[in-house]
């Protein structure tokens, strides 16, 4: 398996599992995939966790200041991933009638334990990365408020990780 794509894979099972451990839980038809490039809000009715690979760079002033090269080729290419967790919250009512406080109570539980939820789950998983020497080190940003876009609510959490480099870009 590509490794980028086995570090997604993992990113996105470490978070499933993670939100499947809240209150709330991962909603039974919710889409769970590892999408290339950005992400298409069209498909927000239940739920979504996806991870996005945006791009990689072939790079070795990220993680150090005296670049480790052989034969020319650098020694990582450093990849960007972005987690992200969906829920649909309670909107204005068919009457036109904005939610209770009991309601909006609970989205904002339910949008904390996510948050809570996406971060452990992130942590742990690059943790276990670099634990079975899938990685060799990892940045993490802040969890984002991402939407509303309709009744489309969620979080989500930056990664970039530095893998061996197995493809060779020499400079």
């Amino acid at each position: 398996m590509n490794p980028a794509y086995e570090v997604a894979t993992t990113l996105l099972s470490f978070a499933q599992t993670a939100l499947s451990a809240t209150l709330a839980g991962v909603p039974a038809d919710a889409r769970i995939c590892v999408v290339p490039g950005q992400l298409a809000w069209d498909d927000c009715e239940c739920g979504l966790i996806a991870v996005e690979f945006n791009g990689s760079a072939f790079s070795n002033n990220f993680f150090s200041p005296q670049p480790e090269i052989s034969n020319g080729c650098l020694s990582y290419a450093t990849f960007t991933y972005t987690i992200t967790a969906l829920r649909c919250v309670t909107g204005t009512q068919a009457a036109g009638h904005p939610p209770t406080c009991a309601q909006l109570d609970a989205a904002a539980q339910v949008f904390y334990d996510d948050g809570l939820a996406l971060l452990m789950g992130t942590s742990r998983a690059l943790k276990s990365m670099m634990d079975a020497n899938m990685i060799l080190e990892y940045g993490m940003n802040g969890l984002v408020p991402t939407g509303p876009q309709g009744n489309c609510v969620g979080q989500t959490q930056q990664v970039t990780v530095a893998l061996p480099n197995q493809w060779g870009t020499c400079g």
